[in-house]
Order: C-alpha cells, then sequence, then structure tokens
C-alpha cells in the first residue's frame, strides 16, 4: 500500500490568518482611538467662555486650513469689531485654531477671544478705538467690558464627526448647535423650527419676495430663532399679536408694482368682524397721517402729528367661510383682512388671500421653510425702519450673509 502525500502546510494557513484578525482590529481599534483623541485635543475650546459683557449669542469657530479658506473668500473683508478698521480676515491671522465672537442681544458685536496673545504695538491700537485688550493664560480678549472671566476649557464631542467646523452658543437657552462651513455657507445643525404645515397665501406673478417665515407653535406672540429674531422681531408685531389676541403664524414681505407688500397670518385667535374692522381702519390711518399747528404761547409753535379713522371706508364680504374686510383710505391705500374661524390673514394687499401648499426653494438649504433674502432687504426700506436709530447697528449675522434660511432642523446663513 503507498502512502498518500498530502501537504500538511495548506492545512495550518488559514487558521493562522485568523489568528492575525484580532491583532488586526486592535490595532484598528487603536488608529481609531488615538485619531479620536487627537480630533478632541485640537478642537477643544478655550475661548468661548471667555468674555467680559454677558454675551448673549457666542460664535465660535473652530479653525481648519479648509474652513479659514472659506471664510475668507467668503466674508474676510467683513469688518468684525463696530467703530474700527479690523475685519474678519485680520482676526484669521490673530488666532491660530480658534476664534470665537461674541454678541449681544441686538446681535452686535461687542467682543472676540483668540488663542493667541498680541504685541505691545497692536494693543495699543485697539486701545486706541476704545476696545480694551484682555491675556489670560495665552488667550486674548478684545471688548468693550473691564472684568472678564477666566477661559474655560472644554472637549467638544461633536468634533468627532468630520464635518464640524464650531457651534453657536445660545447662552440664555444653554444650547449649543453644531457649525459646518461650506462654500455655500455656514449650517447649523439642530438650530431649526419645526412646522408642521406648510401653507401660505396667493401672491401675484409680479411680486418679488424677500422675507418668508414660517413659526412654530409658541406660547410667545412672536417666537424666533436665535439668529432671525434682530430682524423681524420688532416691537409692532409683537404688540399687534397680543392686540389680536393671537399667534402669528407666518410672515411675507416683498415688494410689486405698488411698492412694499406684507402679509401676516395668525391662528388661534379671538377676534370677531367688527374688532378686525377697526384693526384695519386703525392700521390704515397709520399711512394717513396730517400735521397740525398747534400755538402754545405768543412765540411758540409746535407741530403735532395726528391719524384720522373719519374718512377711511370699510367694505366688508363673504366667500364661503372667509368674511374679507377692506378698508380703503381717499388715497387708495387699502389695508385687507381675511376673516375665518381657523385664521386671520392681514394684508396691504387685494390679493387672493386663501391659503394653499407652499413649498420653499433657498440657495443654500434645500429643505427650507423660511428664508430672509438680506440683500434685498438691505436695499428696501424695512431695514432703514426697524434700523433707523443712529445708536443702533445691523445685526452682525443679518449683515454677513445673502440668505438667512431655516428648515425643521437647522438654520443656514448663505453667503
Amino acid at each position: 500500500m503507498s502512502s498518500l502525500n498530502i501537504p500538511l502546510g495548506a492545512q495550518s494557513g488559514r487558521p493562522k490568518a485568523l489568528r492575525r484578525l484580532p491583532q488586526l482590529l486592535t490595532i484598528l481599534l487603536g488608529c481609531v482611538l488615538l485619531w479620536g483623541l487627537c480630533r478632541l485635543w485640537i478642537t477643544r475650546d478655550t475661548t468661548s467662555a471667555f468674555h467680559a459683557s454677558n454675551p448673549a449669542i457666542t460664535l465660535h469657530l473652530s479653525l481648519s486650513a479648509s474652513s479659514t479658506q472659506q471664510l475668507q473668500n467668503a466674508i474676510g473683508s467683513h469688518q468684525l469689531l463696530p467703530d474700527s478698521p479690523w475685519t474678519i480676515d485680520d482676526a484669521l491671522i490673530w488666532a491660530k485654531r480658534e476664534l470665537s465672537i461674541h454678541m449681544n442681544e441686538a446681535g452686535e458685536v461687542q467682543g472676540v477671544s483668540f488663542d493667541a496673545v498680541l504685541d505691545e504695538q497692536r494693543r495699543q491700537s485697539f486701545e486706541s478705538f476704545g476696545w480694551n485688550v484682555h491675556e489670560i493664560k495665552g488667550k486674548t480678549l478684545i471688548s468693550r467690558g473691564e472684568s472678564p472671566s477666566e477661559p474655560r476649557f472644554r472637549l467638544m464631542f461633536a468634533s468627532l464627526w468630520p464635518l464640524f467646523d464650531g457651534y453657536i452658543v445660545d447662552w440664555q437657552q444653554n444650547q449649543r448647535f453644531s457649525a459646518q462651513i461650506s462654500k455655500e455657507g455656514v449650517r447649523f445643525v439642530g438650530a431649526g423650527q419645526r412646522v408642521e404645515q406648510q401653507k401660505s397665501v396667493v401672491l401675484s406673478e409680479n411680486s418679488s419676495v424677500f422675507a418668508w417665515m414660517h413659526q412654530s407653535p409658541s406660547d410667545e406672540p412672536l417666537h424666533l430663532p436665535l439668529f432671525f429674531s434682530p430682524l423681524l422681531s420688532d416691537s409692532s408685531l409683537a404688540e399687534l399679536s397680543q392686540m389680536l389676541s393671537a399667534r402669528l403664524e407666518q410672515i411675507v414681505l416683498g415688494e410689486d408694482d405698488g411698492g412694499m407688500f406684507f402679509h401676516l397670518i395668525f391662528t388661534e385667535h379671538g377676534v370677531d368682524l367688527q374688532e378686525a374692522a377697526e384693526i384695519a381702519k386703525n392700521l390704515l390711518s397709520q399711512h394717513n397721517l396730517s400735521t397740525t399747528a398747534l400755538t402754545i404761547d405768543s412765540e411758540t409753535t409746535v407741530s403735532e402729528i395726528r391719524s384720522s379713522t373719519q374718512n377711511i371706508v370699510v367694505d366688508v364680504q363673504d366667500e364661503a367661510s372667509t368674511t374679507l374686510l377692506t378698508a380703503q383710505d381717499e388715497t387708495g391705500n387699502i389695508m385687507r383682512i381675511a376673516h375665518s374661524d381657523e385664521s386671520l390673514v392681514l394684508s396691504n394687499r387685494e390679493t387672493p388671500l386663501t391659503l394653499e401648499p407652499y413649498l420653499h426653494e433657498s440657495a443654500c438649504l434645500s429643505s427650507a421653510h423660511s428664508s430672509v433674502l438680506t440683500a434685498q432687504l438691505l436695499e428696501s426700506d424695512v431695514l432703514a425702519q426697524a434700523f433707523g436709530s443712529p445708536n443702533q447697528r445691523l445685526p452682525f449675522l443679518l449683515s454677513i450673509s445673502h440668505e438667512i434660511a431655516i428648515s425643521n432642523r437647522s438654520t443656514a446663513l448663505c453667503w
């Protein structure tokens, strides 16, 4: 009987490879853990809590070669500190790997902190423009305030996501939303506003809309995300919501052949027809002001601005379940209210005020349901009226973007 010639080496090859698999997995896991630890250390936050004026909002940027290049290309030439010559490009040069921009409730920049120190000549330059320079533990704060807080160390576990470029902090609500910077803009994940039903008014073909905003349910008369609030949180809108005992659900602002138009959609209202008519007349009278000269004594004459509702005509029409009230003055200005049990639509146009499904299109946030085209607003009279005071500046986040877009999940600033 002849012996079988069976090579034994072939039998031991596969078990040997399997014995190496745990070692390979251990090495791979070790590399991932090492990368994660390095990422956490590189993106650590030591400047967002370094401020002197109790900011309402802080934009903390974790700088990389890519994000720095995107910021320089998009908004590098924009002024950073009010009443000073320094730009965002300058701040990106000062900082090494992190930069925090602190803003007050009005959205104005009130301080900048970063992970580097300045030379004496640059310190004196800031002080000559009225800015204080504070240096603590190798960090610098440029602020109007004089009593800065201590820099605090914070690891940001959200930075383990490769697209992480920093975050924005709402100090009042103690919330942080991750920031993602791209060539289209900066997106704040988690800072959206959920809207279940997206319906709006029907606009004419020649309408140019530069603000289309939906509101989420809230107990407050006017509730907006923290980036949006400086733009449309005008006190008159809040007062109007309280006057109507209603919740402001949607704002539409734009221009057509007749000039600026607006549509305000309220829900959960408790207004009857008589009250609606009086509201329309009072709002319309604001556009029909007269100046009356009053003599106080023999040498002093002052002028008093008065409004009158005497020459305003109100027309009432019923269409299905909706009642339309149109108030018109002698010059042809109108104020229209569409009144139903579910909603109340206030407008200065005689357009159809029925609500229909609406799909919004944004330049940098495909799922957006609301947006404000800031570039067009800057060219209109809306911001001039809202920020007409010489002591009130345009909010920083509004001024660096061409559009602010909001979806159910995110808010984006489009360059």
